[in-house]
């Protein structure tokens, strides 16, 4: 489930917030969401396009276990700002 729902963010932001499955009944997002029951940190940079943040935003909405971590950065948030997004996961995988 991870996997196709990473290969997932590959394809499109969107289809994060808009997929469906095949029959058209299901909400892929809503369906990959229920799978995760681990706590999760999603982190986007307050200096991104704001669709990205909107889709950060979408995210952890629907995962009930999410932290949103919005870090001054741009898009590469890792790179610009290593030592909030590491304070971010290890919050994270304390709870």
């Amino acid at each position: 489930v991870v996997r196709c729902f990473v290969a997932g963010l590959a394809a499109s932001q969107l289809h994060i917030i808009e997929g469906i499955s095949g029959t058209g009944k299901t909400s892929l997002p809503l369906a990959f969401a229920e799978a995760i029951d681990a706590p999760v940190a999603v982190i986007a940079g307050s200096r991104s396009a704001p669709i990205r943040r909107e889709v950060a935003r979408a995210l952890a909405g629907l995962l009930g276990s999410a932290t949103l971590n919005e870090l001054d950065a741009g898009h590469l948030v890792p790179v610009e700002a290593p030592e909030a997004v590491a304070s971010a996961v290890a919050e994270v995988a304390a709870r």
